[in-house]
């Protein structure tokens, strides 16, 4: 280690004394994580899984990172991301941020074309991969030292062992007396299904609800020198949300009312305990969420029930022709519970004071319905391109007539659809003006919300009673009740969702207005 620096631990000790340089670790990154530090812990695996906010991935993958380049001239790291493309607007500017505020931008450099960032006196280097992209981990040189380090952000997404195993591989050789190896994963414990759970935590460092829910416990950790892959160690942190000192006082708040509404969400968002995947993708939803049509569209005593700030069309696509793949009913599902490809549109409204979603309406079409479900709209099952194109724009008409006094269906109708689609859009969009339906606009669906973030958000407006259904979506309900998660720990399994995407694709750009959405952490 270098002889210029020294750091303290949170406790005002020194961890490594040598120099002239002082960096006060707790004042950077707070409490709570310097028994896993590198000064202190050699493990070869270390797991840092918890609640959202709690410093993890900024204490981890920040500050420490960067104080393992500058105070070991031979160390190097690779920083890893299931998709290499997500690096850039996260770890590498949290890796920028860490060292803007230690004090260290004189002395690094960094380039995104390749995304790396450089320590200049030495010529070490920090640089971001993707295990999408398993050539870009082939042969990884380094100009000073060696490849001694590997963090892992949003190590939940990683997919199998079999990655992690080969990068974890790849560290070897011989290094300089007082080096070591140090793969590093941060999460957050959104299903307990992963190979995550089953390698490092399964039988040593459990959830134990009771103890994490204690105002006094800010964290939980677990230590096994003996613990053996490719290398010796194992180091594992369970955070909760109590672990960051530097949260807002409303947080707390925020806690205790999650606790009493959502007990799941709780649990997993603000103890760090983990989700099981086999539970109900919505199990905040409840009967009490769907109400009559006339709680959103009548009127009071001459009063609107509901006012609307906005409102948009979705429109999830079966197939172009209508005619869609066979779906298998298993032994453990229910025949009511899975419906084969369909063609789904929904109308979504949020109110006035954006507080609340509304789902007022719903077009359901599937060819397999006589095995799986009850259309609720038309006869025949057989419907071709056109056909469907001209009952879903009849329908748009349809509810410009009955909604269009609630402040609904008027001005420009923004129908937001299936983006794989181009071609049913192109054909919806021109049957809307064969039938004289100018005044929509017809748009790809945006995917820039992640499923599963679209899952997290609508749980909580479920919880806070804010995400409402009419009951004339009978097949949203149906599949908000029955839905599960995938079997490979996906947010939700496939062949579930048909209309829920549909009513995603027209909440996603209603998103920004609502005030919830404003502090809502996405993954």
């Amino acid at each position: 280690m270098r002889e210029d620096i020294i750091v303290r631990d949170e406790n005002g000790e020194p961890v490594y004394d040598g120099g002239d340089l002082v960096i006060d670790f707790s004042k950077a990154i707070g409490k709570y994580y310097g028994r896993g530090f590198f000064t202190n812990c050699d493990a070869r695996y270390r797991v840092y899984e918890g609640a959202r906010s709690t410093k993890k991935s900024y204490n981890m993958i920040g500050y420490e990172l960067v104080l393992k380049i500058v105070m070991c001239e031979f160390r190097n790291v690779v920083v890893i991301r299931q998709n290499d493309v997500d690096n850039r607007q996260s770890t590498f500017e949290q890796i920028c941020f860490a060292i803007q505020d230690l004090g260290f931008s004189h002395k690094f450099t960094a380039r995104k074309q390749p995304l790396e960032i450089e320590y200049t006196p030495t010529g070490q280097k920090i640089i971001f991969r993707g295990l999408n992209n398993p050539t870009s981990l082939n042969s990884i040189k380094f100009p000073h030292g060696y490849w001694t380090d590997t963090y892992y952000e949003e190590a939940y997404e990683i997919e199998s062992y079999d990655d992690f195993r080969k990068v974890d591989g790849s560290m070897r050789g011989r290094l300089p007396e007082g080096y070591f190896f140090q793969n590093t994963l941060c999460l957050n414990a959104w299903s307990q299904d992963t190979w995550i759970y089953d390698t490092f935590f399964k039988g040593r460092l459990e959830d134990d609800y009771n103890k994490l829910d204690d105002p006094k416990t800010k964290y939980m950790d677990f230590y096994d020198p003996d613990f053996r892959l490719y290398g010796r160690g194992l180091y594992l942190h369970k955070s909760t949300y109590k672990c960051n000192e530097f949260r807002d006082p409303d947080y707390d708040n925020s806690a205790a009312e999650m606790k009493r509404k959502a007990p799941e969400i709780y649990k997993v968002e603000f103890l760090g305990m983990w989700g099981n995947a086999t539970e109900s993708v919505y199990p905040e939803f409840n009967g009490s969420l769907v109400r009559p049509i006339q709680s959103f569209v009548g009127k009071t005593n001459g009063v609107p029930n509901k006012r609307f700030y906005s409102f948009a069309i979705g429109v999830d696509v079966g197939l172009s022709n209508g005619m869609g793949k066979r779906l298998t009913v298993k032994k453990n599902e229910k025949p009511s519970e899975k419906v084969g490809a369909a063609t789904t549109m929904c109308l979504v409204a949020i109110t006035d004071d954006y507080e609340q979603i509304c789902v007022v309406d719903e077009y359901f079409h599937s060819n397999n319905a006589r095995q799986n479900a009850s259309n609720t709209d038309g006869d025949r099952n057989d419907l071709n391109l056109q056909q469907q194109c001209e009952a879903m724009i009849r329908k748009l008409q349809q509810w410009e007539d009955m909604y269009s006094e609630s402040g609904l269906m008027r001005g420009t109708v923004n129908v937001f659809v299936d983006n794989a689609d181009t071609g049913f859009r192109d054909a919806l969009e021109q049957e809307a003006h064969r039938l004289g339906f100018w005044h929509a606009r017809f748009y790809a669906s945006s995917k820039a919300v992640s499923i599963q973030s679209r899952v997290d958000f609508e749980r909580i407006m479920m919880a806070y009673s804010d995400f409402l259904v009419s009951d004339k979506c009978p097949n949203l309900e149906r599949e908000l009740k029955f839905m599960r998660r995938g079997e490979k720990g996906e947010a939700r399994a496939d062949g579930s969702d048909h209309i829920t995407n549909g009513m995603e694709y027209a909440l996603i750009p209603l998103l920004p207005d609502l005030k919830r959405w404003k502090t809502f952490k996405q993954r």
